[in-house]
């Protein structure tokens, strides 16, 4: 931007010459967002008690940021429609990250997760207390150091989501509406290129075999 901005000086306004023309971008490379495997999910659910368990699946069902889940409210679960909502608490001072309200879909490993829950409070996972958490990085903390698994954090529950999203065939359009970002191209960077998701894609194309031909 400064060397672009320099080059309109050069041309409107009489620099003699861009001190920046010279300088080499650097290259970023993306770094692929880090997933839970399959064994580490099993490691973290098993060494959980029933509550702990409950935050778990619902990072893993739903992507939620760490305050989105901190906030969930019970009017915000509908079980009904199975329907979880990301909506905004002023009295709360919160609103989702980009200020995106979204709805997200419930499955059914979630609503069985959710269901049992006591309705103590009005958050779906209250303290003690019956208060808001302000973080859950420590429960998420606790349970990975229980299980021995490395390198646990909430936001790597929402990379995992996505991934399996799209592992099992979502498109990037409906991925990009559960996340809540605004830019597809926000997506596209956090969720990276996979030339097997590719693969996996094309080959689930089908068409009309042609008849063989005769002499």
């Amino acid at each position: 931007m400064i060397r672009a901005f320099l080059y309109w000086c050069v041309q409107y306004k009489g620099l003699r010459e861009n001190p920046a023309a010279k300088i080499k971008l650097r290259k970023v490379v993306e770094r692929r967002a880090e997933v839970y495997s399959d064994e580490e999910i099993a490691k973290l659910l098993g060494g959980a008690v029933p509550g702990e368990q409950a935050v778990l699946l619902t990072l893993l069902y739903t992507g939620l940021r760490e305050q989105e889940l901190c906030h969930l409210a019970w009017d915000d679960v509908d079980f009904n429609k199975k329907v979880l909502r990301v909506t905004a608490k002023p009295e709360e001072n919160f609103t989702p990250k980009t200020w995106e309200e979204r709805d997200i879909e419930m499955s059914d490993g979630l609503v069985q997760a959710l269901n049992p829950l006591p309705r103590r409070a009005r958050w779906v996972f209250p303290t003690v207390g019956g208060k808001r958490h302000a973080h859950v990085y420590k429960i998420i903390a606790r349970v990975a150091e229980n299980a021995e698994i490395q390198g646990a954090h909430p936001h790597k529950f929402r990379a995992t989501f996505f991934t399996r999203l799209l592992q099992s065939g979502c498109d990037i359009a409906n991925v990009q509406a559960l996340a809540g970002h605004r830019n597809i191209k926000t997506t596209q960077r956090y969720l990276g290129v996979s030339t097997a998701l590719r693969r996996e894609a094309v080959n689930r194309l089908s068409f009309p075999t042609p008849p063989p031909k005769t002499e």
